[in-house]
């Protein structure tokens, strides 16, 4: 009986950890996350409120400062050496710095 458990629960775990390594890497609006924590932030900062009004209006996509961390990790350290997938690769990067933005980035313009 142990025979089975033992590696059904390694199976289990494997496939687990893989599952959170993926990365989301497109996002079609700002996450759930990211608008927890702007909703946390502006109700603690109600002076900033008409002015993320302003910032709202623009065509940012606002990731929470984990999400944001892990894609850019991933964009810092892309490699591969496919022409196709890396001309891919380049013209991602290029919308991803200037769509997307970690709520830390947000915080701190507030602050400046």
């Amino acid at each position: 009986m142990k025979a089975i458990f033992i590696p059904l629960f390694f199976l289990l775990s494997v496939a687990y950890h893989a599952q959170n390594d993926n990365i989301k890497l497109v996002f079609s609006n700002t996450s759930d996350e990211a608008k927890s924590e702007i909703r946390t932030f502006l109700s603690s900062n109600p002076e900033f409120v008409d002015e993320f009004r302003q910032i709202e209006q623009s065509n940012y996509i606002f990731l929470s400062t984990t999400q944001y961390k892990k894609i850019q990790d991933y964009v810092t350290n892309f490699k591969n050496n496919d022409s196709d997938k890396y001309a891919e690769f380049l013209q991602y990067k290029q919308t991803w710095f200037t769509r997307y933005k970690s709520t830390d980035q947000l915080f701190n313009d507030f602050k400046q």
